[in-house]
């Protein structure tokens, strides 16, 4: 991947202070593909003590298969 970056962050804190949900947009350029490769990322994050002790992240394998132009069998 190169020049890969995110933009458009907006967070979601929830109830308990000790965690959010965040949105944010990647974009880079697979190498081997010389394809654009943007996503949109949803993540779950929850902290304990100031470190995150928790992180899923949410995003359209599609789009990545697409960018490194990989055969998809839907």
């Amino acid at each position: 991947m190169e020049g890969f970056r995110f933009s458009e962050l907006r967070l979601y804190p929830l109830a308990d202070a000790d965690g959010l949900f965040a949105e944010v947009r990647g974009e880079g350029t697979i190498r081997a593909t010389g394809r654009l490769y943007q996503q949109d990322y949803v993540v779950l994050v929850r902290t304990k003590g100031g470190k995150i002790v928790f992180l899923r992240e949410y995003f359209d394998p599609v789009r990545a298969a697409r960018a490194m132009d990989l055969s998809l069998q839907i």
